[in-house]
């Protein structure tokens, strides 16, 4: 009989719960099923997980590095912190948009913790607030955007263009009001980031003569 390749069952336990845990909910996800759907023997979760707990710890963390390479790719840019916030968007919305790499645990846990998961990847998974703040504040020490007025008026900034941009991969298969002609997801979020945005601008100041 041939050994398979340890890595690539890892892999497809990873896959195939994360299909089911997004699809069915944590609770409700059997073994058995984890084990059918990776195409291999449940007991395999035991061995190369400890159990069913840490495997859906496993794909939150798989969720994570996502996050965690498109903040240090957006850091790597050469843009400003404005253009920043588009940016960083944008490839979370193109990042949920594609089957092989969405981020539904990560979403699902800011809106309903599951209690699952130790401080530590639960601060992870705040970081991503808290690198957009990051974002909003340099903007506003730059001059870009006017001063917020207390952390809360911060954080109400950054759960609207989190909640766009969530919304824009919810109805990504429907014709609504807001895109009636199905245009590019990223152009609509374009449009809803400056929406949201061009208010908190600091005016232009004219020339002196």
């Amino acid at each position: 009989m041939k050994k398979r390749d340890s890595g690539l069952t890892i892999k497809a336990l990873i896959t195939a719960a994360e299909v089911l845990f997004t699809q069915k909910g944590y609770y409700p996800v059997t073994i058995k099923e984890l084990g059918e759907k990776a195409g291999c023997s449940p007991a395999l979760i035991s061995y190369y997980f400890g159990g069913k707990k840490d495997l859906y710890r496993a794909v939150v963390d798989r969720q994570l590095a996502i996050i965690d390479d498109l903040k240090q790719e957006t850091r790597e840019t050469s843009l400003d912190s404005l253009q920043k916030i588009h940016y960083f968007l944008k490839a979370l919305l193109r990042t949920q948009l594609d089957p092989s790499g969405h981020l539904d645990l990560c979403y699902k846990e800011l809106i309903m913790p599951s209690g699952l998961l130790d401080d530590t990847v639960w601060q992870r998974i705040l970081s991503m607030e808290s690198y957009l703040e990051s974002l909003f504040q340099t903007a506003a020490e730059e001059g870009l955007l006017k001063a917020f007025s207390d952390e809360r008026a911060l954080f109400h900034i950054v759960f609207t263009v989190e909640s766009i941009t969530e919304t824009l991969y919810l109805v990504k298969d429907r014709s609504t009001p807001l895109n009636p002609d199905q245009r590019p997801a990223e152009e609509i979020l374009d449009e809803l980031i400056d929406f949201v945005i061009t208010p908190m601008k600091r005016a232009e100041r004219s020339p002196q003569p």
